[in-house]
């Protein structure tokens, strides 16, 4: 049993599918929430230059965020965003531990309002499909692209179709690996999509794949939960 997530995170990497151009504002709020998370970390530490690290960490997943950001092209969005920033920045230079976390609970409101209104404008998103043509097959160009409701339907399929066995592996871990496992497990793969949107010059098709693994690696850690009283 204790290979069973060894073999479920080797298929994590090797399952993907088309490739694809889609929802800069769900890319941004799935960063933002990484950014979030730093915040929320360095609130708790009692050492002034691990606060100021993770704040930092925060900060440089900002600024790789910029593009999606300013592609979501959510005005509301990005006044709250960079309040935070600046928020963030002035709580690097303070000295003092309680500044810091004052400082960092106001950005942590305007990071939660910008993340709430990229979720609100996810809907506003386009999709475009980049399809490769069945040998055989002649067209103008080497791929088609399709908008509209038609490509979001195609988009679903193609990205769905190659994390089924994924979704169902990970459910299997659920049931079967003590839950402190599980949970480390899943943790590992949810922090790695994480790290993985935040990248520079990552493809298309590789941020949708991640976004979609990351959102259900998230789902199997609600059903984990604590892990309290379950072996």
């Amino acid at each position: 049993m204790k290979l069973y997530p060894q073999m479920l995170y080797a298929l994590f990497f090797f399952l993907f599918s088309s490739f694809v151009t889609v929802q800069p504002c769900k890319y941004a709020g799935s960063n933002m929430t990484y950014v979030k998370s730093e915040l929320e970390e360095a609130i708790v530490q009692d050492e002034l230059q691990l606060a100021r690290f993770h704040i930092f960490k925060a900060l440089g997943a900002l600024d790789k965020s910029a593009k999606q950001i300013t592609d979501c092209d959510c005005p509301e969005a990005s006044e709250y965003i960079d309040e935070a920033s600046v928020l963030l920045k002035d709580a690097t230079k303070s000295a003092s531990l309680s500044d810091i976390r004052m400082l960092l609970k106001q950005g942590i409101q305007n990071l939660e309002e910008g993340i709430k209104i990229l979720h609100n404008s996810e809907k506003h998103d386009k999709s475009t499909v980049s399809v490769k043509p069945q040998e055989g097959t002649e067209y103008m160009g080497s791929t088609i692209n399709l908008e509209g409701q038609y490509g979001m339907t195609l988009l679903k399929q193609k990205i769905d179709s190659s994390l089924t066995k994924y979704r169902k592996s990970l459910q299997q871990v659920i049931r079967t690996v003590d839950c402190q496992d599980a949970r480390a497990f899943a943790t590992r793969i949810y922090e790695h999509c994480q790290q993985q949107l935040l990248r520079e010059g990552l493809s298309e098709g590789k941020k949708y794949y991640n976004l979609r693994t990351e959102e259900i690696t998230w789902n199997a850690l609600e059903q984990l939960g604590d892990c309290q009283g379950k072996k």
